[in-house]
């Protein structure tokens, strides 16, 4: 992280760096740190960022992101580009203003194409997308997750009865 901390124009999130420092969980649902975190998305010209759920947040308040795929590429299964085979992911990538980089040069590019702003006539594609991605549009997401969640009890349920 120090080496990042003199570029210009880049800011590391300090509230990562007081967590990680601390020990603690880097996700927090405390409302103080979930306005920080929308803050920096707000403040942010777009996001750079592994394999993360950090991409469809920042396409939900329109921005774009660029999405590291490549280093540990030394033949594990943690390979970051084997992330972009996964069904959700590939849903992911296909959204306007979500680019995968695949080298150190692309991601270059891409920030370079940031601040040269030419992911700004996207915003609102970017969050149309997001939005039918999280489908969060029509504000019946809590009677999904309680409808799947008893699906499941009730797969599980009739599981254990064939026993």
């Amino acid at each position: 992280v120090a080496p990042l901390l003199d570029l210009p124009g880049v800011y590391v999130d300090d509230q990562v760096i007081r967590q990680k420092t601390a020990g603690l969980a880097s996700y927090s649902t405390r409302p103080e740190d979930l306005f920080h975190y929308r803050s920096l998305l707000d403040a942010c010209e777009g996001v750079i960022t592994a394999f993360s759920t950090m991409i469809i947040e920042a396409a939900l308040v329109g921005k774009p992101s660029l999405v590291v795929g490549f280093g540990r590429n030394d033949g594990t299964p943690s390979r970051l580009i084997e992330h972009s085979e996964y069904e959700h992911s590939r849903e992911v990538l296909a959204t306007p203003g979500v680019t995968l980089c695949l080298s150190l040069d692309d991601l270059k590019q891409g920030i370079q194409r940031l601040f040269a702003g030419v992911f700004q006539s996207l915003r609102g594609a970017v969050r149309e997308r997001a939005g039918r991605i999280a489908n969060n549009l029509d504000g019946q997401s809590k009677a999904r997750i309680v409808e799947a969640l008893e699906l499941i009890a009730a797969r599980r349920s009739q599981a254990g009865a064939g026993c």
